[in-house]
């Protein structure tokens, strides 16, 4: 005698399991930035700051995202719904780990960015910037802005190919050294 077995889609199976679970939280914790680089927490490759910064800028709203590259000089600009200035700070601060909101998908970014062990790392809104070692809060005239500059003889070997593999299809134009990209 042959048991019967029904076979179900995963569709189905998802929903089964959605419904006789429970929702507990987000999944989102904070630590201190430092800390976080000090005890080792790392993207698995710190170039993904750039796709990161690229999910930021979506997440924001923005439409438009240029970058420029110029051996050790990477710098990204965006038109979307940038972060305060005490937001920054915050983030800095308090970072919230999580791809969840906009402000995690940059302090995420910010961490893999630190990684690449920068001369300067720097954030530029409007009412003024964020560096690794002060706040100036003088108007920048910028939306929002950020600068990482690696040491000497480094260089963002691979940001144009990562983005044309992973952005290619992206609802924003994505501009790289002046050319749009998809």
């Amino acid at each position: 005698m042959q048991a019967s077995v029904e076979q179900i889609g995963m569709d189905e199976w998802i929903q089964g399991a959605l419904q006789s679970g429970q929702f507990h939280s987000t999944g989102q914790f904070s630590i201190d930035m430092r800390q976080a680089l000090a005890q080792g927490i790392r993207l698995a490759a710190p170039e993904d700051f750039v796709l990161l910064l690229i999910s930021w800028a979506s997440q924001s709203g923005a439409s438009r995202v240029a970058i420029r590259l110029s051996g050790g000089q990477f710098q990204l600009e965006a038109n979307g719904q940038a972060p305060s200035l005490a937001q920054l700070d915050s983030m800095m601060q308090n970072f919230v780990l999580g791809c969840k909101t906009p402000i995690g998908t940059l302090a995420l970014a910010m961490l893999g960015a630190l990684q690449t062990k920068p001369r300067l790392l720097a954030i530029e809104v409007a009412e003024g910037s964020w560096t690794t070692q002060q706040i100036r809060r003088q108007p920048t005239g910028k939306n929002f802005q950020v600068r990482v500059q690696l040491g000497y003889f480094q260089s963002f070997q691979g940001v144009e190919s990562l983005l044309r593999q992973r952005c290619l299809h992206s609802h924003m134009t994505i501009e790289l050294n002046k050319k749009k990209l998809n």
